[in-house]
């Protein structure tokens, strides 16, 4: 994060109590609130988003975070598919900080990158849960979820959710997990529910502190040929788009 981004969320953290600015003036005003990178965030994965709005299927976020891009993708799901139940969000996230079982090797630049900067990725689960509740409850939709979230270690809710869903299939999947172990697993047990022409992206690929996401990206590119896909104006994540 740059300086800038640093004095502008200190400067609106001082600015909104002190306004007294209701919650619901800034969600209804996000341009006024939103920093730059953020709208160019929502901008770069529209983008991507019309490359597969009109495919069938559902999509995919692995290592969701807050959920940012999940429910990005949701409600935007509800716009183009307001009536189609069938195309769903699917999140998976463990919601806690990286694990031990990491490579050495390939992330612990990363890892002890974060640790220096003191970021913490870790998220009440009980909030999680509750931002799910409420974004389903503002989807068009009435007696189905839009958005569905596995909490627990990716891979293995990956192979919880097929047997589950052996229906499903996904015309876009996120993956952002960073490690090389997680990457690996995740993009291994999925990227067969992907359909042919759908996308598969990554948002840590080439960046110098996460190595073993990048080398995991590139072998998949090889073994599933894989065609990296240019966008216009985009952003600075996601870091890489594939298409199956």
């Amino acid at each position: 994060m740059s300086t800038k981004n640093k004095n502008y969320f200190q400067d609106i953290e001082k600015l909104l109590p002190k306004k007294n600015a209701p919650i619901k003036l800034v969600l209804n005003n996000p341009g006024a609130f939103l920093p730059r990178e953020q709208i160019i965030n929502f901008l770069s994965y529209y983008e991507v988003f019309k490359l597969v709005k009109d495919l069938p299927g559902s999509i995919a976020v692995v290592g969701c975070f807050i959920g940012n891009n999940l429910f990005y993708f949701s409600k935007l799901l509800d716009y183009f598919n307001p009536n189609v139940p069938d195309f769903r969000c699917y999140g998976f996230d463990t919601f806690n900080n990286y694990d031990k079982k990491i490579n050495k090797k390939f992330d612990l630049k990363g890892i002890n990158f974060l640790k220096k900067r003191r970021v913490n990725f870790k998220i009440d689960k009980d909030l999680i849960k509750q931002l799910l509740k409420l974004n389903n409850l503002e989807s068009p939709l009435d007696r189905y979820d839009r958005t569905i979230i596995y909490i627990g270690d990716a891979s293995k809710n990956i192979k919880k959710f097929k047997k589950q869903e052996p229906g499903v299939r996904f015309k876009l999947i996120e993956i952002d997990t960073n490690t090389f172990l997680s990457t690996k697993k995740s993009s291994d047990q999925i990227i067969d529910r992907l359909i042919k022409g759908g996308y598969l992206l990554f948002r840590g690929f080439g960046n110098r502190f996460w190595e073993g996401e990048s080398r995991v990206v590139e072998n998949l590119i090889k073994k599933k040929n894989l065609k990296i896909v240019k966008l216009e104006n985009k952003g600075r994540y996601p870091a890489v788009v594939l298409r199956k």
